[in-house]
């Protein structure tokens, strides 16, 4: 997935999307070549800039990874977002289906 979004249209920036808000944010989509990761710049030194960058290039990376199942379950808690199918389950051990 990263090398889908610093090969692909996107890339990393750090200039902010329309409408962002927040530390980051994912744009565009894996499966158009155009998915980029929009991460802040944080004034507390390299050390602190390159943990926020590692943790937050993480983090957009499951957001967009996950953009064709369940894209809105952070934007919208809508209950079926949270409903689990047998891949998910298969996956997530200890998660019991209701």
């Amino acid at each position: 997935m990263f090398e889908s979004v610093v090969n692909g249209s996107g890339g990393l920036t750090r200039v902010p999307p329309p409408g962002t808000v927040g530390h980051g944010s994912p744009t565009g989509s894996l499966s158009k070549n155009n998915a980029g990761i929009f991460l802040e710049v944080r004034p507390f030194g390299p050390d602190d800039q390159l943990e926020a960058d590692t943790k937050g290039t993480l983090a957009e990376l499951m957001h967009l990874g996950g953009q064709n199942r369940r894209s809105g379950i952070c934007r919208n808690r809508s209950p079926r977002f949270f409903q689990l199918d047998d891949i998910d389950l298969a996956q997530r051990p200890g998660v019991q289906a209701s």
